[in-house]
C-alpha cells in the first residue's frame, strides 16, 4: 500500500529547475540551434533535445506522481468529456489499425510508428512535466508571473535573433524568395519559423490589448504598456521578415477571434470605457502593423509576384540540371509557363487533392488512411496540374498544406468529429475561465492549420500554455506525492529504456544519412551493409545499399524485398537499381525487372511524367521501340515542357533510321534547353550521310 506525502524542499527545487531546463532545451534552444556548427543537423539536435526532455519529464512525474484518481474522479463527473475521449482515442486506434501503411511503416519506414507514436509520447511527457512546474509555482501563487516571464523571453529571443538573422547574418539555412531574403530562424523552411512567430505574435497581441485597456494608471502601468507595446512592434516586424503570407493571414484570423472574445467577455463590465481603450488599443496595432509593412512594401511586393520556384537554392539546382549558367536568372527562363501560377492556386491544388484522397473510399472517409497517408495513398489521386510546377513540392505526396484536411485523411471523420468536440469544450473552458493567455495560443495554432500542418516548435509552444492552464485546475491538494507501487516503477523504467532505445537509433540513422547526403561518393560496401541494421529510417539506408550495390550479396537480397513494398520511393530506387545492374551485367532480364517495378509504380501514381519518360528507356535499351514511343508521348502529354522526353523520341527515330524526324523532335526540344544542340548536329550529320545500317 502507498502512502502519501509531502514532497521535500529538495524536490520542489529539482522540478522548478527542471521545468526552466525543458523551456530553455525545447523552446528557446532549439529554433536558433543552427547558428551553430549543427546546422547540417537540426533534425539530430531536435530529437535529442526533445528526448532529454522527455526523461528529465519522466524523473519528474517519477518525483512527484499526481493524483490522477482525481482526475478521474472529474471526468465522471462530465459524462459527455468522458465519452468524447474515449470515442476519440478508439476511433484513432482503429485508423492506426487499418492504416495503408501498417506493415511497411512496422520498424521499416520512419513515420507512423518510430516518429508519430513515439514523438506523441514524448509531447505527453513534456506536457506533465511543465504541469508538475506550474503546480510547484502554485504554491507560492507565481504560476501567472513565471509564465508570462518566460513567455516574455521568448518573444524578446527570437526578436533578437530575428532581426539578426535579416540585417547582420544570414546562416547557412538562410532562404530567399523571389530575391527577397526571407529570416528562418535556422530552419531550411520560413514557413517553420514564420507560424511559430505567428503563435508569439498573438500572444503579444493579447498582451498589448489587453494592457491598453486596462483601467488603472499609474506610472508602472505606463511603463509596462510602453514594454509591451515596443514588444509588439518588434515581434510584427520579425514576423513581416519572414515574408510568408499564409502566416500573416493567420495571424490576422487569430486576432480578430482573440479580439472578439475579449469584447464579449468584457461587455457588461465597463462597457463603454472598456469599448474606448479596446478602439484606441486597435488603432495603434494597425498604426503599428501599417508602417512596417509600408517600409518593406518593394519587398511584399515583390514576393507577391508568385513565381513559382520559391528558393535560390532550387533554381540554382534546376539551372545546373539544365547545362545552363549557374544563376536562378536561367531556371526562370526556363519555367516561362510556371510564372503565371499563383500559389494560392497551388495551395487550393492541394487542398482538393487532400479531399479527393480522404474521400477516395469509404474506409478512407469513416476511418482515415492512418498516418503514413501521404506515402501510399496521395500518388493515387495527383492532379497532373502539379506537373507544371518546378519544385520539389510539386511531386512530393507527403502531405496537405492544410491541418484539417490531413486529420480528415489520416483519421478519418469520426474520430476528426470526436478531436473537434474536445478542442471546442477546452476552448469553452478556457473562454468561461477567462485564460485569454493560453487562449491566445491555441487560437493562432488554429487559425494556422488553415494553411499548414503542425510543426515540432508549434506543438511544443501550445503545450507549454496548455500545460500552463491545465496546472490551475487541478486539486489545491495536487502536490500530495505517494510512493510509486511496483507497477508504476516497471512502467517508469520501460518508458525511460523505450526513449533512450529510440532517440539512439533515430540519432544514429539520421547522422548516417545526413554523411551519406554530403559525400560526393558512395561509403564502402562495409559500411552500409552495417548501416541498415540501424531499426529506424533504415529503409532509407537499404535505398542507399540498394543504389549503390545492386550486385553485393546485400544489395541483391534487399533489392527483392524493396520490390515488392507499395512505397513509391522504394519502388523508383528498385527501377533504377535493376536498371543499373542490367547496364553493368548486360541483364535484359534486370531491365525486365526495372520495367515491372515502373509499371507498379504507374498503378499508384501514373501523373508523373518522369515516371513514362524512364519506362520508355528501359524499352529502348531492349530494343522495344513502339513501347518507348508510346511511353515518351505519355510524358509530353502530361507535361508539354518535358524536354527529356523530347530528346528520348529523338532518340527513338533515330534507331527507326529517321533521322529528319529526330531533328523534328530535337527542335522542339530547343525551345526549352539549349543542350539539345547536341543532338540536332548529329541529327544533321546523319540526314547528310545515313548510318550504314539506315541505308
Amino acid at each position: 500500500m502507498s502512502t502519501k506525502n509531502y514532497p521535500k524542499k529538495l524536490t520542489l527545487f529539482y522540478i522548478l529547475i527542471s521545468g526552466l531546463f525543458l523551456f530553455f532545451v525545447t523552446l528557446i534552444i532549439a529554433p536558433f540551434v543552427n547558428i551553430t556548427t549543427l546546422a547540417d543537423y537540426f533534425v539530430i539536435s531536435k530529437v535529442l533535445f526533445l528526448s532529454l526532455a522527455a526523461i528529465i519529464g519522466c524523473i519528474n512525474c517519477m518525483l512527484l506522481l499526481p493524483l490522477f484518481y482525481k482526475t478521474h474522479a472529474s471526468l465522471k463527473r462530465n459524462a459527455w468529456t468522458k465519452k468524447i475521449m474515449i470515442g476519440t482515442i478508439l476511433s484513432i486506434a482503429i485508423s492506426v489499425l487499418f492504416s495503408a501503411s501498417l506493415k511497411t511503416s512496422l520498424f521499416g519506414m520512419y513515420s507512423a510508428w518510430e516518429s508519430n507514436l513515439m514523438m506523441s509520447v514524448l509531447y505527453f511527457v513534456l506536457l506533465l512535466s511543465w504541469i508538475t512546474f506550474f503546480a510547484v509555482l502554485r504554491q507560492s501563487k507565481l504560476e501567472s508571473i513565471f509564465f508570462h516571464l518566460l513567455m516574455t523571453l521568448l518573444i524578446l529571443t527570437t526578436i533578437v535573433y530575428g532581426i539578426g538573422e535579416y540585417y547582420y547574418w544570414k546562416p547557412s539555412t538562410g532562404y530567399i524568395s523571389n530575391s527577397v531574403f526571407r529570416i528562418s530562424l535556422g530552419f531550411k523552411n520560413p514557413l517553420f519559423a514564420a507560424y511559430f512567430i505567428g503563435i508569439l505574435w498573438n500572444f503579444s497581441f493579447y498582451t498589448l490589448v489587453t494592457q491598453l485597456s486596462n483601467v488603472s494608471r499609474g506610472a508602472l502601468s505606463l511603463v509596462k504598456s510602453a514594454g509591451f507595446f515596443i514588444m509588439y512592434s518588434g515581434i510584427t516586424l520579425t514576423l513581416f521578415l519572414t515574408f510568408t503570407r499564409s502566416a500573416w493571414i493567420a495571424a490576422i484570423i487569430s486576432s480578430v477571434v482573440i479580439l472578439a472574445v475579449l469584447v464579449l467577455q468584457q461587455r457588461n463590465v465597463l462597457p463603454r470605457l472598456f469599448h474606448f481603450r479596446i478602439a484606441i488599443s486597435v488603432v495603434m496595432v494597425i498604426v503599428v502593423t501599417g508602417a512596417i509593412g509600408y517600409f518593406f512594401r518593394n519587398e511584399i511586393s515583390q514576393r507577391n509576384s508568385d513565381l513559382a520556384s520559391e528558393s535560390h537554392n532550387t533554381l540554382f539546382t534546376i539551372a545546373r540540371s539544365l547545362g545552363k549558367d549557374d544563376t536562378p536568372e536561367a531556371a526562370l527562363d526556363f519555367y516561362q509557363q510556371a510564372a503565371t501560377i499563383s500559389s494560392s492556386e497551388i495551395r487550393l491544388r492541394e487542398w482538393s487533392w487532400g479531399i479527393r484522397t480522404w474521400t477516395g473510399s469509404v474506409k478512407n472517409f469513416l476511418f482515415g488512411v492512418g498516418p503514413d497517408a501521404g506515402f501510399f495513398e496521395m500518388p493515387k489521386y495527383r492532379d497532373p496540374y502539379f506537373n507544371n510546377i518546378p519544385t520539389d513540392a510539386a511531386t512530393k505526396p507527403f502531405y496537405v498544406r492544410n491541418m484539417y484536411l490531413n486529420t480528415l485523411m489520416q483519421i478519418g471523420v469520426l474520430a476528426s468529429l470526436g478531436m473537434i468536440a474536445g478542442v471546442f469544450l477546452v476552448i469553452q473552458r478556457l473562454r468561461r475561465q477567462k485564460e485569454f493567455a493560453t487562449l491566445s495560443l491555441v487560437i493562432a495554432f488554429l487559425a494556422q492549420g488553415l494553411f499548414y500542418y503542425p510543426t515540432h516548435l508549434t506543438i511544443v509552444l501550445v503545450l507549454f500554455g496548455v500545460a500552463y492552464w491545465v496546472s490551475k485546475q487541478l486539486p489545491e491538494d495536487m502536490l500530495i506525492t505517494r510512493t510509486p507501487n511496483h507497477l508504476e516503477k516497471a512502467l517508469f523504467f520501460l518508458l525511460v529504456g523505450a526513449i533512450l532505445l529510440w532517440s539512439t537509433s533515430l540519432f544514429r540513422a539520421s547522422t548516417v544519412i545526413g554523411i551519406f547526403n554530403v559525400l560526393e561518393y558512395p561509403p564502402p560496401l562495409q559500411e552500409m551493409e552495417k548501416q541498415v541494421t540501424i531499426p529506424i529510417n533504415n529503409n532509407v539506408l537499404k535505398r542507399y545499399l540498394v543504389y549503390y550495390y545492386p550486385t553485393s550479396i546485400q544489395g541483391s537480397s534487399l533489392l527483392e524485398k524493396l520490390a515488392k513494398s507499395n512505397d513509391p520511393d522504394d519502388l523508383r530506387i528498385v527501377a533504377d537499381a535493376y536498371y543499373l545492374r542490367a547496364k553493368s551485367n548486360k541483364s535484359i532480364s534486370d531491365t525486365f525487372l526495372s520495367i515491372d517495378a515502373l509499371q507498379k509504380l504507374l498503378t499508384i501514381d501514373n501523373t508523373l511524367p518522369a515516371t513514362w519518360d524512364n519506362l520508355g528507356i528501359r524499352y529502348l535499351a531492349i530494343g522495344e521501340l513502339s513501347e518507348a514511343r508510346a511511353s515518351f508521348l505519355k510524358a509530353i502529354e502530361l507535361k508539354e515542357d518535358y524536354w527529356y522526353a523530347y530528346l528520348h523520341m529523338g532518340e527513338v527515330s533515330r534507331q527507326q533510321c529517321n533521322p529528319q524526324e529526330a531533328l523534328d523532335w530535337y527542335k522542339k526540344a530547343e525551345q526549352f534547353v539549349p543542350s539539345a544542340e547536341t543532338e540536332i548536329a548529329e541529327a544533321e550529320a546523319e540526314i547528310a550521310e545515313p548510318r550504314p545500317e539506315c541505308q
